[in-house]
């Protein structure tokens, strides 16, 4: 319920097991891969039966799925169908999609502004219909609603942007950080907005015993390690999924190019990358106080499940965020200092 609530009562009916038992038919890759992570699925009963698609993956089953009650997998592929057909991102909408659901329910949204839509959780149909109307900005509502969440939350008012699910912009991926606080701290510092990639902490936050979920402790610097490392990483033109280790990035790149680096000297080209991005978005009008999160995520606990009436500590992730700064060699207002970037070699960047 656009993230009210961390836990769905009907969780393992969208479950990988589920999945493999109802609508999977097999593996698929890229030419030549191995891993195969993407499934080609089909829906084999109910009033959807014979739509073949790629997918679901994890994020849809959590922003189109549980985000939005609904129950099924069969379910959640037709709709993941539809937005593979009008070529919409299922996280994005995802978070649209329930923004708008609360926001109708809270009297932000009138029906006759919904094209009589009556959009609500768990109503497959009535959310296939409002997909569609978002996709071709028909009515008032889903012209508005097309923009994303912020500018949608920017125009409805009322308090809306508490719970408009969005950092700078980017709706949230399926890592609520009440429960992996560390992602507080990535979504709210990546470059983009509130995207799991950049910095994808959650795995280490839920199975190293050393760390713990619900603090912000050893996260800002582990957050910014990683960031480094995806920005090098990427910068190969990598897949996301394969296990490559750093020194193995670094031996086919100096094969590639001649280049003599180490694994220190490649992270470093990730640091310089991510020290780059910002200050581009500086220069594009990034705002002090900019690398924030929903206030929902500060005020509203969870009712049930292991987070239960978990919310962030809005103090200790304002340190945390200080603190990211100060490993990062930024000032206090998220601004590389003149000494940062003439480490980096970027002095001609620093007015």
């Amino acid at each position: 319920r656009n993230f009210q609530e961390g836990q769905f009562e009907h969780g393992d009916d969208l479950s990988a097991e589920t999945m493999v038992d109802h609508i999977v038919d097999s593996s698929g890759a890229c030419f030549n891969c191995i891993i195969a992570c993407w499934n080609k699925s089909s829906i084999k009963q109910g009033p959807h039966k014979g739509i073949s698609l790629v997918g679901p993956e994890y994020e849809t089953l959590a922003l189109m799925g549980t985000n939005l009650e609904i129950k099924t997998v069969e379910e959640v592929a037709f709709l993941n169908e539809r937005c593979n057909e009008l070529g919409m991102d299922t996280i994005s909408l995802g978070c649209v999609l329930g923004f708008a659901i609360e926001a109708y329910q809270k009297g932000l949204i009138e029906k006759k502004d919904l094209n009589d839509i009556n959009i609500d959780w768990g109503d497959t149909e009535e959310i296939a219909r409002f997909i569609h109307a978002i996709a071709y900005r028909k009515g008032k509502a889903a012209d508005i609603l097309s923009e994303g969440v912020k500018y949608a939350s920017e125009q409805f008012g009322n308090n809306s942007s508490s719970y408009a699910i969005h950092a700078k912009g980017l709706e949230i991926p399926g890592y609520d950080p009440r429960g992996t606080n560390g992602m507080g701290i990535a979504y709210a510092t990546s470059d983009r907005g509130g995207c799991h990639q950049r910095a994808w902490v959650a795995k280490a936050e839920l199975y190293d015993p050393e760390l713990d979920r619900f603090s912000f402790e050893k996260k800002a610097k582990m957050v910014k390690e990683i960031q480094d490392e995806r920005a090098a990483f990427f910068s190969l033109v990598l897949c996301d999924f394969a296990p490559i280790s750093e020194e193995d990035c670094v031996e086919m790149w100096n094969h590639a190019t001649g280049f003599d680096h180490t694994v220190d000297s490649y992270l470093k080209c990730g640091e310089r990358i991510w020290n780059l991005i910002r200050l581009f978005n500086i220069r594009e009008g990034l705002k002090e106080n900019s690398d924030i999160l929903p206030e929902r995520f500060f005020t509203d606990s969870f009712s049930k499940g292991p987070a239960k009436d978990r919310v962030l500590s809005k103090k200790e992730f304002q340190q945390s965020i200080q603190e990211y700064y100060q490993i990062r060699g930024w000032d206090q207002k998220g601004i590389p200092t003149e000494k940062k970037l003439k480490t980096l070699g970027l002095d001609s960047y620093k007015k």
